[in-house]
């Protein structure tokens, strides 16, 4: 599997990507609940392309999984309880994290989170992220690489208008965090 930042030529496979996991949406337990054409849209995937902050994981010309990093502390998450105090731009945020359906459970999340980890460090000192409450595999996922929980808040997506999630937390100068 190669890690990489996507670029702009990537917008069709992405947009085809993001459409196979919310089409498999319905036959998950859990998940997001995004919805197609809403979010993530054409627009979003467009914008975080050109901003350079989509990370990949690819088998073969296949993505399999992708996430945004951002840099900055995102507006609603102020309110949240973080445990670690640092100015907004020491901030990373992730948002749309995703794997390929097919290649769930074989070992992708964890390559496209310590690409991720590896990246957030060259630029922030912690992350922040939230989960839907209920997504228990994405759940675990972060607390297996050292997300702590930072409380719960109520957000407005477009998609789902108002919810609760669980904001979660990721100090990165505290090292050895990760059980892969």
């Amino acid at each position: 599997m190669i890690t990489r930042r996507a670029s702009v030529s990537d917008f069709d496979r992405l947009n085809a990507f993001y459409d196979a996991v919310i089409d498999q949406q319905r036959f998950d337990q859990y998940g997001p609940d995004w919805t197609k054409g809403v979010y993530p849209s054409e627009d979003d995937i467009r914008s975080h392309l050109e901003k350079g902050e989509f990370l990949l994981v690819c088998q073969g010309d296949m993505i399999a999984a992708a996430a945004v990093l951002s840099i900055g502390e995102e507006e609603m998450y102020k309110a949240g309880g973080w445990s670690r105090k640092v100015p907004d731009e020491e901030v990373a945020v992730v948002h749309l994290l995703a794997i390929a359906p097919p290649l769930r459970g074989k070992g992708v999340s964890r390559v496209l989170m310590e690409y991720l980890l590896e990246e957030a460090r060259k630029q922030a000192r912690v992350i922040h992220l939230d989960v839907v409450c209920g997504n228990l595999p994405a759940l675990r996922l972060y607390q297996r690489h050292g997300f702590t929980s930072a409380g719960q808040l109520e957000v407005y997506y477009e998609d789902t208008g108002n919810i609760v999630v669980e904001l979660l937390e990721r100090d990165l100068e505290k090292p050895g965090e990760e059980s892969l």
